[in-house]
């Protein structure tokens, strides 16, 4: 019985399954599958797709900081920081958009979907972007029930137009919107007609506009900011008593502590005015001060005093008020991060104190939450600026070393002994003070308070419990403010003033070899002062380095190049002759170029007569001198390709032919060395051909011939260990290497798996990163900041370490300060820039650099949106959407370039991803083949190209190229 049912009833389900497969096939769905298609589009994707954006738009409303001695805007405009901060979340939310609006084209929710994709791209900043996906809901959704959707998409429309500044394409656009007869959206509505009324400076209507916006506004949020900034806009046009009235239902209403605050200030503030009192609103903030009812906000009433004083340019009494604010106990956590984060601020960019500022910025990090917008960047900068004082810390460590070495033996010693008086004074201090203010043990506490009533004080299991967790992450900590600051600093100054043993822990350990034991103290300090010519030598070259990346921190990731400058010619006073003389001749030149045309010409002379042969006076006497490097470079890695392949192949014979023919093609003037990748893959070919006699051979001539190499030499020298540890293993070997794992496990991968790929040679970096001097002066020129931005921008460059020579590779030699000039120039990176004919765009062949992909439409009238949305499908669904950047660039009176931007990393990648992407470009892109082509780009090129003339010539410049 059983069996005859399921015998019958498996084909019935079969048959079910084949008709709801069918019914809901996306591309010719039935009157179930639009049912279903509606279904699933609403609830499994759109649902979800509609929270995270609004946890998004919550974030930006909640973290945007507002500049309150100006109008507000009526919807705060996305910034750099808050795209790069919500990038990954509303990614998300244009995958699940994107899957509705193509792969549930039957559903109802399509136009829903296009505009979660505008209301997502205008948060990532991407401005036309969103533009594009508004106007398409607009243009294609234009029936009755869909009217709804054609006015939020109007309004969104006008709204990205006024952040792009495009005021009467907003206000055309917002017309159009008031024609439409529809219940919903008027308040947005009505508040947009109110900002496009405030950026036409007609703020009597922009009054008429706002308070219809809140009286018809259910969201809590944009009432009480709109009621703001209407109190605002009634002030200005003299309506007082309307004003303050409007400010004293801020002040009522449950608004953030810092939009009640400034409300409360300028009620205050028209009132003195309707009692012809002239406004003073440091005296007014001071007075709050002294006010009880304000006793737990003087923390950020302190920080509004500092406002006002750098509003006011007195910057001395601003940092004043900044550090009152951050010290200020108990205090608000989110309150002293913004205070540490307004000293660093001002540290970095107005007092150019970069050592300060990373104290500032590394306090700001232990007081502010890491979901405030910002906090990324933030971290990336305090640890930018510590790299820098790890450079300067370096610097004055090994100065004071060298100054105590050129002392006399007595004056040496006195010196110390006065140092370490000094040091065991402050340490006895110090645990003096922490042993009268360290946290006290839980039998401390008076009895009487045991248990005694429900306040957490007074109970001391609870107080027991928070003490152990507290004890147990961070330890015992003495009563002092800013305990968490990072022990980096502390830890940076102490050994620069003691020079303590590093390898002794700091705490109790050294306060007790101090106290007992001052002559093992002085023992530490004369082991490292440097008394032997070649000790000097190897402090000096620590000093020279340190300077050396200094001035290329402050050029390359600072840009400040005064201070870079003054860096670079400290060095050139210090040390005249050096491995890095030339580099810096050069750079000095390229800074000097549009400052002082003398000094350039200077430096530019010193280096054609001392060094003509570096890459550096090449770079300047020979136009065609960056060209033939990057061919050489191209060059290069297209034979270690067909290298890889070969040894893929286990066609070893022939890669050590090839190796040999190599080592003419490739040999270099400077070095006579083949580079290290083909003299690597070379030593594997052998061990996999020879016994282990010359392949161990092969690998110590590498550990040899490289001793500098940070990557491959490395993992030689540990297979170099292994072979001679295990060396019976590989004595009965007939090959030094095996193909197969399994015939010994414990050989480690590197030896098992011998693969150069990830060696891949990098001949490039080389010329490519060519004295980056140049990219910051570039840079600095090219991208000058709008008012409002109209995509994200690009992060920031992480610092960049300078290739340096190994102190024994320089062979110091006593009778000079350092190694020969030319010892290690082939390690120092040069950039050219060809200076363009006025009018005609140079571009670089850029083979090696990283890529973008580009699809350019050449009907600037089309929509491109739903073409938009397949190309993002498309590349969001083979690539880490992270790692991307799609944008839409609106060349003015030209074409629309799509732009895609990743891990493009050369010319030949880049072109295999879009040649993947145009084998499938029909179930992507919905325009006519003519409308469009497609083609790859360098980045640097693509920077220059931002007019239609620009677009032409780079098409010609591609034509000629082919």
């Amino acid at each position: 019985m059983k069996s005859t049912f399921k015998n019958s009833f498996l084909p019935f389900l079969g048959m079910i399954t084949l008709f709801l497969y069918t019914a809901c096939s996306t591309q010719n769905p039935g009157y179930i599958g639009r049912k279903f298609q509606n279904l699933t589009a609403r609830y499994n994707i759109y649902f979800n797709g509609r929270e995270l954006l609004k946890e998004t738009e919550n974030k930006i409303k909640a973290s945007t900081v507002e500049n309150y001695s100006e109008l507000l805007e009526v919807y705060p405009i996305p910034s750099e920081e808050t795209a790069k901060e919500q990038t990954a979340t509303l990614n998300d939310v244009i995958k699940r958009a994107n899957t509705i609006a193509l792969n549930k084209s039957a559903s109802n929710w399509v136009d829903d979907a296009y505009l979660l994709l505008a209301k997502a791209e205008y948060y990532k900043g991407n401005f036309y972007n969103a533009s594009e996906y508004f106007d398409y809901v607009n243009l294609t959704y234009t029936g009755p029930k869909q009217a709804t959707n054609r006015l939020a998409a109007l309004i969104g429309n006008a709204q990205t137009n006024l952040a792009m500044e495009k005021f009467a394409d907003a206000d055309t656009l917002l017309q159009a919107a008031s024609q439409i007869k529809s219940k919903y959206h008027q308040s947005d509505l009505n508040a947009s007609l109110a900002q496009a009324a405030i950026d036409r400076e007609d703020n009597k209507a922009a009054v008429g506009y706002l308070k219809q916006a809140i009286k018809l506004s259910r969201n809590k949020f944009d009432k009480i900011r709109w009621t703001f900034i209407l109190a605002q806009l009634e002030e200005n046009i003299g309506a007082n008593q309307d004003a303050y009235d409007h400010y004293t239902r801020v002040v009522k209403s449950n608004a953030s502590f810092e939009l009640s605050f400034m409300a409360n200030l300028y009620r205050i503030k028209v009132k003195e005015a309707e009692n012809g009192i002239v406004f003073d609103k440091i005296a007014t903030l001071k007075k709050l001060i002294k006010d009880d009812k304000n006793l737990e906000y003087i923390d950020q009433i302190y920080y509004q005093i500092g406002n006002a004083y750098l509003e006011e340019g007195k910057m001395d009494l601003a940092l004043k008020n900044y550090k009152t604010s951050a010290n200020t106990n108990p205090g608000s956590p989110q309150q002293k991060g913004l205070s540490f984060l307004k000293l660093a601020e001002i540290n970095f960019d107005s007092l150019k104190n970069y050592t300060q500022s990373q104290v500032y910025y590394d306090s700001t990090l232990q007081f502010l939450p890491k979901e405030q917008i910002g906090y990324n960047a933030i971290e990336i900068k305090a640890k930018n600026l510590q790299y820098l004082a790890e450079r300067l810390q370096i610097v004055d460590q090994q100065d004071l070393l060298l100054s105590l070495a050129a002392l006399p033996d007595s004056a040496r010693s006195k010196k110390i002994n006065e140092m370490i008086a000094v040091r065991i004074k402050e340490v006895r201090k110090q645990d003096s003070l922490t042993n009268n203010n360290e946290i006290l043990p839980m039998n401390s506490f008076n009895n009487k308070t045991k248990n005694t009533g429900t306040f957490y004080f007074n109970n001391t299991s609870a107080i027991s419990l928070g003490m152990n967790e507290f004890t147990r992450r961070w330890g015992k900590r003495k009563l002092t403010d800013n305990w968490r600051l990072s022990a980096v600093a502390e830890n940076a100054s102490q050994a620069a003033a003691s020079m303590i043993d590093p390898d002794q822990p700091n705490g109790a350990a050294q306060t007790a070899a101090i106290n007992n034991n001052p002559d093992s103290l002085k023992a530490n300090y004369l082991r490292d002062v440097p008394l032997l010519q070649v000790d000097k030598d190897k402090a000096n070259l620590k000093v020279l380095t340190a300077l050396y990346e200094i001035s290329n921190f402050y050029k390359d990731v600072l840009s400040d190049n005064q201070a870079s400058i003054k860096s670079f010619e400290e060095v050139i006073n210090r040390y005249p002759q050096s491995v890095f003389t030339a580099s810096i001749y050069y750079q000095l030149f390229r800074l000097y170029s549009d400052i002082d045309k003398a000094k350039s010409d200077f430096y530019k002379n010193l280096l054609l007569e001392k060094y003509p042969k570096t890459d550096f006076a090449k770079s300047i006497t020979d136009p065609n001198f960056g060209k033939s490097k990057e061919l050489q470079a191209a060059a290069v890695n297209i034979y270690y390709e067909n290298l890889f392949d070969l040894y893929n192949k286990k066609s070893y014979q022939e890669v050590i032919k090839k190796i040999n023919e190599a080592k003419t093609t490739f040999n270099t003037d400077s070095t006579n060395l083949l580079p290290l990748q083909f003299v690597y893959i070379n030593a594997l070919a052998i061990g996999n051909t020879q016994n282990i006699a010359p392949f161990l051979s092969e690998l110590e001539n590498i550990t040899k011939t490289y001793p500098n190499d940070t990557t491959i030499t490395p993992r030689v020298l540990d297979q170099i260990i292994y072979i001679k540890t295990h060396k019976s293993i590989f004595d009965n070997r007939r090959f030094a290497l095996i193909a197969l794992p399994q015939e010994d496990g414990n050989l480690p991968d590197q030896i098992r798996y011998a693969s150069p790929r990830e060696t891949k040679y990098k001949f490039e970096d080389e010329y490519d990163a060519i004295s980056t001097a140049n990219k910051a002066t570039e840079r600095n020129k090219k991208n000058k900041k709008p008012n409002k931005p109209q995509n994200p921008k690009e992060p920031k460059t992480e610092p960049v370490t300078a290739v340096i020579a190994d102190e024994e590779n320089a062979k110091l030699n006593p009778s000079k300060n350092l190694a020969e000039p030319d010892a290690v120039l082939k390690n120092i990176p040069v950039e050219i820039k060809q200076a363009p004919i006025p009018g005609i765009i140079k571009f670089e062949g850029g083979i090696r650099q990283k890529q973008a992909i580009i699809i350019n439409v050449l009907d600037r009238s089309l929509n491109i949106a739903k073409s938009f949305a397949g190309i993002s499908k498309y590349f969001y669904s083979k690539f880490d959407p992270a790692t991307l950047t799609l944008v839409i660039k609106d060349l003015e009176k030209g074409n629309k370039l799509v732009i895609v931007k990743g891990d493009f990393f050369g010319k030949e990648r880049a072109q295999a991803v879009l040649d993947d992407f145009k084998s499938k470009i029909s179930e992507f892109i919905v325009m006519p083949p003519y409308k469009y082509n497609t083609f790859v780009i360098s980045e640097e090129n693509l920077k220059l190209i931002n007019s239609q003339n620009a677009l032409d010539q780079y098409l010609k410049y591609l034509k000629a190229e082919k």
